[in-house]
């Protein structure tokens, strides 16, 4: 197994301590594949939870405490939103690099879109 560019950090590691791992062996297609099912994982939760966020602040925006199911969530503080990310970004930092770009965009949406913070360099001085 050649050590390319699209291999996870923990496939890197594993080929480093095992070189069994780098030979063509049944054990070793298992293990790859386990990481390649592993990897996906990551990349489609982080895919699912982004879109779940999305939902959420869409829903905030346009039915609020009209429904019943949103009343606790809209009072929440909304660093509680981003709670999931404890587990998706160490979970992307080893086994899917990709995903730490949908994180990023999660986090830039709810820190700048939801809870509205803004930097006082880029706003105008007031008059």
């Amino acid at each position: 197994m050649a050590l390319a560019s699209d291999v996870s950090p923990l496939e890197r590691l594993l080929v480093l301590l095992f070189p069994g791992l780098r030979q063509d062996r049944p054990g070793a297609r298992g293990v790859r594949r386990g990481l390649w099912a592993l990897s996906w994982a990551v990349g489609l939760s982080a895919a699912l939870y982004a879109l779940a966020v999305l939902l959420l602040m869409l829903l905030f925006r346009t039915v609020g405490e009209r429904w019943w199911l949103l009343w606790l969530p809209l009072y929440m503080p909304p660093q509680v939103v981003l709670l999931p990310l404890l587990g998706l970004v160490p979970a992307g930092l080893v086994l899917c690099t990709r995903s730490l770009a949908v994180d990023a965009l999660v986090v830039l949406v709810v820190v700048r879109g939801y809870m509205g913070l803004t930097w006082s360099w880029f706003t105008p001085e007031p008059t």
